[in-house]
């Protein structure tokens, strides 16, 4: 039973953190759980070696469960965490004639390595297309399909829309940090 509510605690802990309800204690509690069936299993054999046969190998059967079950919840988590964290951030320019800012921002708690940048769509003219705190600009102008991946380690971004001589159209903006 009590391998059972460590198994329980293990995975509330990585679902949480898969989820992004990171809690300060969410690592610690895994790393102590892990090796838990283990220790619980072997505490109940040594309690239950003047039994039966077929009560170790009960204790054996449900530890190497439980284990099991860990490492399965452990590569859940790890997959969720990883689907969620490369969904684009959309933002879309309609007033293509005025310069504007927008701000994309990481979730609570999360620090990127980087950031993939993709601008599309159609303007009549030029436009300048920068992001903050990066040398790198680009001119676009007609249709407009622009991608790039820059190192990144910062929880927001501001891009920059410049227009020089653009009557209408419009721009679509994905970023999506990693």
């Amino acid at each position: 039973m009590g391998t059972f509510v460590m198994v329980a605690f293990f995975s509330l802990a990585w679902l949480m953190m898969a989820s992004g309800l990171d809690f300060p204690l969410s690592n610690l509690l895994a790393v102590v759980c892990l090796p838990s069936p283990f220790i619980v299993g072997f505490l109940a054999w040594r309690s239950a070696r003047l039994r039966s046969t077929s009560t170790v190998h009960r204790i054996a059967y449900y530890t190497c469960l439980s284990f099991f079950a860990l490492i399965a919840v452990y590569w859940t988590a790890a997959a969720l965490s990883m689907i969620r964290s490369e969904r684009p951030q959309t933002q879309r320019i309609d007033r293509v004639t005025e310069a504007q800012t927008l701000t994309f921002q990481t979730k609570p708690g999360e620090t990127p390595s980087g950031y993939t940048l993709h601008v599309y769509g159609r303007i009549d003219g030029s436009a300048i297309v920068s992001a903050s705190e990066s040398s790198h600009s680009e001119s676009i102008g007609g249709d407009v399909d622009w991608k790039i991946y820059q190192d990144y380690f910062r929880s927001s971004i501001d891009i920059q829309y410049s227009p020089t001589r653009v009557t209408r159209g419009h721009i679509t903006v994905d970023l999506t940090f990693h």
